[in-house]
């Protein structure tokens, strides 16, 4: 499952007159974004106040690439006002303040740049209280110079914490939004022989071939080596299962539930209070 990613300043506030190089940067980065959540990399992190900035969408701009406006407005319209599954909405009206998040050095200034700035606190304030502070960042905000092949110019004179900024190359430093949940009497329940010859082709399994002159029924997988599943060894011990989770890419806690209920456990956002 994806990470989450936040639109930057950059990408949403048009209220005012941006340069043509700002602007050819938002569309890039838009454009890519689009393309992550079309892969299902990435989905979007939104809050009411961020969708409002899109709303305010300033078409009065002397000067601007109109052409440049109206490939941003179509992004924006698409990606952040549209119905979609791959938005993630968060009410934040009434989370608790937790200071302005830093703004990214192309987000420029001004009133909304704040609106953004307050919301980004509140969403970095419940990513530290139900994660934890010095976890692993399951949300970023978008940098939209790298998805132009410029380096990142980080957050505008600031060394409080923030959200990384993320382009399209280092969107894997980002951990996945949503977590398993696994009841804690399946992780405690013992896992038989028969439970793994009946379910393990939900792990990924191929075929299980019968013995050949012994008790090892031999598990194939796609690209890995096959695993040994023997009934004299019954309930399979967690370092055996442990293998299953070297092949399948699955913690054990899911290892255990597919193997005893025969279906991958469900999966919730992990920034849901």
């Amino acid at each position: 499952m994806p990470p989450l990613l936040g639109p930057s300043p950059l990408l949403l506030d048009h209220s005012f007159p941006r340069s043509t190089e700002e602007l050819r940067r938002a569309a890039i980065a838009l454009g890519g974004l689009q393309e992550l959540v079309e892969q299902g990399a990435a989905s979007i992190a939104l809050t009411s106040a961020l969708r409002e900035l899109v709303e305010m969408f300033d078409w009065e701009q002397p000067g601007s690439d109109m052409a440049l406006l109206q490939d941003i407005y179509r992004y924006c319209t698409l990606l952040f006002l549209s119905p979609s599954g791959t938005i993630v909405m968060f009410a934040l009206d009434d989370a608790p303040d937790y200071g302005p998040h830093p703004i990214p050095e192309e987000g420029g200034e001004g009133p909304l740049v704040e609106y953004w700035a307050r919301d980004m606190g509140k969403l970095l304030g419940r990513h530290e209280r139900l994660l934890g502070v010095g976890s692993a960042w399951c949300l970023g905000v978008i940098c939209a110079e790298p998805f132009a092949g410029e380096p990142c110019p980080g957050y505008a004179g600031s060394n409080s914490k923030a959200f990384p900024l993320i382009g399209p190359n280092n969107l894997e430093e980002l951990d996945d939004a949503y977590g398993w949940q696994v009841p804690a009497e399946v992780r405690q329940q013992p896992i038989y022989f028969s439970d793994a010859r009946k379910h393990v082709n939900v792990l990924g399994a191929l075929r299980v071939d019968p013995p050949k002159g012994g008790s090892h029924h031999k598990v194939h997988f796609a690209g890995a080596r096959p695993w040994v599943l023997d009934p004299n060894v019954d309930p399979l011990p967690d370092r055996f299962l442990a293998e299953l989770c070297e092949i399948s890419g699955y913690p054990l806690p899911v290892v255990k539930y597919a193997l005893k209920r025969g279906l991958l456990p469900p999966r919730a956002l992990r920034l849901q209070p």
